[in-house]
């Protein structure tokens, strides 16, 4: 009897995954013992990506479908290697270029603690890089813990990434945790990600360390936003590209780049092979922060983009080792071009400030932006004009003299 129930788990366990559904509930080794009852598939804690690789592939190849991974953690401890013209691409977590649209979802939320918290809470399911495997990481490797198969044309990757915490081990290797390089739709929400970096200082941190790295082409309408994201202590927390996106409700916090746009000299190339090297295509980004973040928004080269920047919020402090070198900058000539409306918080004293993000108005102090400090004050006699760091072309109704007048880089143009 005991065989015949074992040859009956052994089938069950390797039947093809449209037979069995297109929901599939994964435990992880340290789940609590009903979850485990509960689920189709256990993880081992030492394989944990070699079955989800499988659950993912069995879902794409099919009518895609659903992967729940219910709280605990799931380990990176393994890599799958890809091999593409001459070059060798690994990955923790694979989605292959098969039609299916697969979500990846944590069940408990992806929470802290605290605010200066730089561990996630374990009250969800959290994905850890073995510090073990990063340690093995060189700057030679092409590394992405969640990614898609290589393309220089429109992939057929397809997923959705919702609901996890990311734990990482420092902040020194080169690597992309969330990676949309290569995938036609992409679409991310609700995640909490940290490494383990020390964050007293910012000695040894590596730009190419990114949280998530949006898609490089177009989206042909599909789902293409990443939403409602904390990412803690990465080289460079967002790396956006492509076209169609719409960001909302994300934090960079105690990052070397916060949101960083298009081809950037520090940065890996985000655009290379992309199909959509001309042309203007918007990115709206909605109520963002950057919290003690050396560059908050980085403007680079690549595709002609228009970029729509909504209430963005940067709060920095004097004593802070991570005060920013620059709040905005464009070190790309132009590519990226819009309209940005921010307020600034001393996070010292608490208190918004009339500055502007673009610093003295030198160079990279963009030109192409029209951007709106909300706090400065817009309306007022001549002698209450703002006078120090106010945007380009920023719009003041003088009620001395019945009329607008606009900021250049010469003074009031009255």
């Amino acid at each position: 009897m005991k065989r015949f129930i074992l040859l009956l788990v052994v089938i069950f366990a390797t039947m093809p995954i449209s037979a069995k559904g297109s929901l599939i509930l994964v435990a992880a080794s340290n789940s609590s013992a009903a979850d485990k009852r509960s689920a189709d598939y256990v993880c081992d804690g030492k394989t944990d990506c070699a079955l989800l690789n499988s659950l993912i592939d069995g879902l794409a190849s099919a009518r895609g479908g659903k992967i729940t991974l219910l709280p605990g953690t799931y380990y990176v401890n393994s890599l799958t290697e890809i091999k593409r013209n001459g070059k060798t691409y690994k990955y923790g977590i694979f989605f292959p270029h098969k039609p299916g649209l697969v979500t990846l979802e944590g069940v408990g939320g992806a929470r802290k603690a605290t605010n200066l918290s730089f561990n996630s809470n374990h009250d969800g399911a959290e994905i850890v890089l073995t510090k073990e495997l990063y340690d093995t990481f060189t700057e030679d490797d092409d590394i992405s813990i969640i990614g898609s198969e290589p393309s220089w044309i429109y992939s057929l990757a397809n997923y959705n990434i919702f609901d996890l915490s990311f734990i990482i081990p420092g902040y020194t290797k080169r690597l992309v945790v969330i990676d949309g390089k290569y995938a036609s739709e992409m679409s991310v929400r609700n995640i909490f990600m940290v490494s383990g970096g020390n964050f007293d200082s910012t000695e040894g941190l590596n730009p190419r360390c990114v949280g998530i790295r949006a898609c490089n082409g177009g989206n042909n309408g599909f789902n293409y936003f990443i939403s409602h994201c904390k990412l803690i202590g990465l080289g460079t927390a967002f790396h956006i590209a492509g076209e169609h996106l719409i960001m909302e409700q994300c934090t960079a916090q105690r990052c070397l780049y916060g949101f960083a746009f298009g081809e950037i000299d520090d940065l890996d190339s985000i655009g290379e092979g992309s199909r959509n090297t001309t042309g203007i295509h918007n990115l709206t980004l909605v109520n963002c922060c950057a919290e003690h973040v050396r560059r908050a928004l980085t403007f680079g080269g690549g595709q002609l983009n228009t970029v729509s920047i909504i209430d963005f919020n940067c709060e920095e402090g004097d004593e802070d080792v991570w005060y920013c070198d620059w709040i905005a900058k464009d070190v790309g000539g132009g590519r990226f071009r819009g309209y940005i409306s921010y307020y600034l918080i001393d996070s010292v004293t608490w208190k918004t400030y009339e500055g502007n993000i673009w610093g003295d108005l030198s160079e990279g102090a963009g030109e192409w932006f029209r951007s709106e400090n909300l706090i400065a004050p817009k309306t007022g006699p001549t002698k209450s004009r703002p006078t120090h760091l106010v945007d380009l072309g920023y719009p003041y109704f003088d009620t001395d003299l019945g009329r607008m007048v606009y900021r250049t880089r010469d003074g009031w143009s009255e």
